[in-house]
């Protein structure tokens, strides 16, 4: 880990009653569902020493079982349309923090990875969280949205379901443009070169040290990926880098 030592994150140092605010740094990763998210989630918090994030590995389905700082309760109250970011939403993110025996003062960083990707989510990301950064999944095509339909359905639901590439369609894209948004087309980060070419951009963009996670792991996830879009989503990925 790339991280200069730093005590204030020691146990000892345990400040009570300091809980995450919208005034605090914090990252965003979100994206469609199936468009690998929390793989690109659980890469990037390696780069900090802690961030209450749990990183569990990868099922025989593809699934990789990451677990944000807020505990997906980002995810499970847009899901079950409660308000965002109001008073019940900090203290439940403070409480599954404490579940962990943390609060906010043992954390370096906060990092938020879900489903509030597109143009209106990101703007009100960007109006409630000063200090944050986005950084944004998106798919170019038809055929993205396909593969990532796929995927969703066969790693959450062990359902398979036909994958239909054969009448491909380009997507009206207006992404937000901003200094504290970065935008990666969803495929870059399987084809080795263009994913160390955004992975040095991530880097950039949210001023890290360096490189931590090799590309082998992005094979290893690839290989777990059912065979009937393990090749769609190579073949895919060479067309989009």
């Amino acid at each position: 880990m790339l991280k200069i030592y730093n005590e204030n994150l020691e146990s000892v140092n345990y400040i009570d009653n300091v809980n995450f605010t919208k005034d605090d740094p914090c990252v965003w990763i979100v994206y469609p569902p199936g468009a690998s998210g929390d793989l690109l989630g659980s890469i990037i918090n390696r780069h900090y020493i802690n961030t209450g994030s749990l990183y569990f590995g990868i099922t025989k389905r593809g699934r990789v079982y990451y677990t944000p700082s807020d505990s997906k309760t980002t995810q499970i109250r847009s899901n079950e349309g409660k308000p965002l970011f109001d008073q019940e939403h900090f203290y439940e993110i403070a409480e599954h923090l404490g579940y962990r025996n943390l609060n906010y003062s043992l954390l370096d960083q906060f990092i938020f990875c879900n489903h509030l990707h597109g143009n209106d989510n990101i703007d009100i990301i960007l109006e409630n969280f000063p200090k944050a950064k986005i950084i944004q999944i998106y798919t170019l095509d038809s055929n993205g949205d396909e593969i990532c339909r796929f995927m969703k359905t066969f790693k959450n639901q062990n359902v398979i379901t036909e994958l239909d590439l054969t009448n491909n369609t380009v997507n009206e894209l207006d992404l937000v443009k901003h200094n504290r948004v970065l935008n990666i087309p969803f495929g870059s980060l399987f084809v080795e070169k263009s994913y160390y070419q955004w992975y040095d951009n991530i880097i950039n963009f949210l001023e890290l040290e360096g490189r931590l996670i090799c590309f082998d792991f992005i094979k290893y996830y690839l290989s777990t990926q059912h065979h009937l879009v393990r090749s769609k989503l190579e073949e895919y990925s060479l067309q989009h880098v």
